[in-house]
């Protein structure tokens, strides 16, 4: 059920997207004056790292097919050609929207809901109800799709005993994790209702950093102790590891810490039920938040 539920909602977001990118394409060739042209602003070395991370957001979550590639029919086969596939899918499908916004809405960068007010001027406020459609849609599918594989991973660490035991328990009736279903709800409502969207954006991106960085140095590793594994083996394997450590490393440092902690604080002391006293860690962060920023944008 949660498999057909999430290729639904899949299926719906693309035909939105394809609808919204088709009718800004055709706007832009039959009607000249809907086209702008795109604003210029100054861009430096800090805001190309800022875009960066949120792309890493933006392109996150082609790993969690690994996560229930157990089930497939030929995984060493099958989920290479799908994770590609799905990053030059997603590649066109994000050039192509930007492209639509750029040169149909003047000023984008400054607007606060950019698709809903380029969607407006071609294609009215048809054009206002497809994109709200269509971004609920979108949530409602990565939500679909996260409940469907993130508590497995808590489950299966919760029954090798890398995580509490707990969280591998099983319902009896539905035979669904369901603690760790459980665990995932409650963790996705404090992060929803206390951060903002750019936040949790950007800490999503800094976590799986952090996992991308592991993997890539992992792979340095395997190679080294198990020449020979009958596995999956991408020709200059132990480059791209390097590359990824040093791509990894040097976004990760990019990152605004104190300001994370301070919104991490800010968390933790709402429900209190974790039992943390943040207040002097806050004003710790706080001090040093004004600091962390001036270097991050030199």
């Amino acid at each position: 059920g949660g498999n057909r539920l999430s290729n639904f909602f899949t299926a719906t977001k693309l035909l939105l997207l394809v609808l919204f990118i088709g009718g800004g394409l055709m706007a832009l060739a039959l009607q000249p004056g809907v086209r702008v042209a795109p604003a210029t602003v100054p861009v430096t070395a800090a805001h190309w790292f800022e875009a960066i991370i949120l792309m890493v957001y933006a392109f996150a979550g082609f790993e969690a097919a690994l996560l229930i590639s157990g089930e497939a029919r030929n995984p060493r086969r099958d989920i290479p050609i799908a994770l590609l596939g799905a990053l030059i899918t997603t590649t066109l499908l994000y050039t192509a929207m930007q492209y639509v916004v750029i040169y149909t809405l003047p000023d984008a960068a400054a607007s606060a809901k950019p698709a809903v007010d380029a969607a407006r001027r071609f294609l009215g406020p048809l054009g206002v109800s497809l994109v709200g459609a269509g971004a609920l849609v979108c949530i409602y599918g990565y939500m679909g799709a996260s409940m469907l594989h993130t508590p497995r991973l808590t489950f299966a660490m919760g029954e090798r005993r890398d995580f509490p035991r707990f969280f591998a328990a099983i319902h009896p009736r539905f035979r669904t994790p369901y603690l760790s279903i459980a665990t995932f709800s409650v963790l996705l409502l404090l992060f929803s209702a206390g951060g903002t969207f750019r936040w949790n954006a950007t800490l999503a991106a800094a976590s799986r950093l952090f996992i991308y960085g592991s993997v890539a140095g992992a792979l340095i590793v395997m190679r080294r102790k198990r020449p020979r594994a009958d596995a999956f083996r991408l020709p200059a394997g132990m480059l791209f590891g390097v590359f990824g450590l040093i791509f990894t490393g040097v976004l990760i440092t990019r990152m605004h810490i104190p300001h994370f902690c301070h919104r991490a604080c800010q968390l933790a002391r709402g429900p209190q039920a974790i039992g943390i006293n943040c207040s002097q860690l806050e004003k710790k962060m706080k001090r040093s938040e004004k600091v962390c920023w001036d270097r991050m944008r030199t």
